[in-house]
């Protein structure tokens, strides 16, 4: 296997009640999301992060341009 072949992960294969998992449940981490996440292909796992991506910085820019980029929020500056 090279280094650059992508070997797609079976939830098996992430040691399910292994010791870190437990720990992350426990922590309160929804670990079923990140099962669902790597049952799919990598190209849609991409596909949603650039759309979060995208929401993110139009969020970003809209922010910006309602507060000048001061950083302000609304209640802090009425």
């Amino acid at each position: 296997m090279h280094a650059t072949e992508i070997v797609p992960l079976e939830p098996a294969d992430l040691q399910l009640g292994g010791p870190a998992w437990r720990a992350a449940e426990a922590a309160g981490h929804d670990m079923s999301l990140i099962v669902e996440a790597l049952r799919m292909p990598v190209s849609e796992r991409l596909r949603q992060h650039d759309l979060a991506l995208n929401a993110a910085l139009s969020l970003r820019e809209a922010f910006l341009q309602q507060y000048g980029g001061t950083g302000k929020a609304h209640h802090e500056t009425h």
